[in-house]
């Protein structure tokens, strides 16, 4: 938001239409809200004192575990990643939460996408297209990774109880899931990284997109003979 303020109000502004200026603003702030969303989520249902204070025991355990065989505190009904590491119950309990948080942002940013990649198609090119396809793959990518993870443990591995310790959750479905989530979360991050930039690069330079109206105009004006009378004496 910030690099499209200064765009519009320095002296390497561009004249938009306002149909396309607005459209990439409202790109930027969807793609914003998208990355957002789980953190909100973690927000709305960690705000009773008794969840804080359970999370706070769980890391104290996590970090610094007690001598001897001490199980970990148990932590329900939160949202986003962490159920997936430390309840040992089975994952359909938490789908509807999980499956929430996913199709949303997924759909945020598709949308944002869309409407961002309006503006980048005006001049029609294969550049501006190969690009836009550029981006729809990789979140495309990045959704498959992520809903994928959740009928790939629904359906294909086995009922696994949570492992405590770093080690062996990487050898859990917990593990899976969170590892795939994050390297889902790292594309989604990456196509947001192209999308941005290519959007301030063309409010910065747009004359490397279309050919400029005073271009064209200059093209399509006939070049005027300078025809001069010889130089004769008299």
């Amino acid at each position: 938001l910030l690099c499209w303020w200064f765009s519009m109000n320095s002296k390497h502004r561009v004249r938009f239409t306002s149909y396309s200026k607005y459209c990439s603003f409202l790109g930027l702030t969807l793609i914003f809200v998208a990355a957002l969303t789980p953190s909100w989520e973690v927000l709305i249902h960690s705000n009773s004192v008794d969840k804080i204070r359970d999370r706070g025991l769980f890391y104290a355990y996590w970090f610094h575990p007690p001598p001897g065989d001490v199980p970990l505190p148990r932590m329900v009904n939160y949202p986003a990643f962490e159920f997936l590491l430390i309840d040992d119950r089975p994952m359909n309990a938490h789908a509807p939460a999980y499956d929430n948080i996913s199709y949303t942002s997924a759909l945020l940013l598709m949308i944002g996408f869309v409407l961002a990649s309006l503006k980048l198609a005006t001049p029609v090119s294969p550049y501006n297209l190969g690009l836009i396809a550029l981006h729809f793959i990789l979140s495309l990518l990045a959704s498959l990774f992520t809903f994928g993870a959740v009928a790939f443990y629904y359906f294909m591995m086995p009922e696994v109880p949570s492992a405590y310790t770093l080690d062996k959750c990487v050898t859990t479905r917990y593990g899976y899931s969170f590892f795939t989530c994050a390297f889902g979360t790292l594309l989604l991050i990456i196509a947001m990284i192209f999308q941005t930039a290519q959007i301030i690069y063309v409010i910065f330079h747009p004359e490397k997109w279309s050919i400029p109206t005073v271009y064209i105009a200059t093209l399509r004006t006939p070049v005027r003979e300078n025809k001069q009378l010889p130089f004769t004496r008299t």
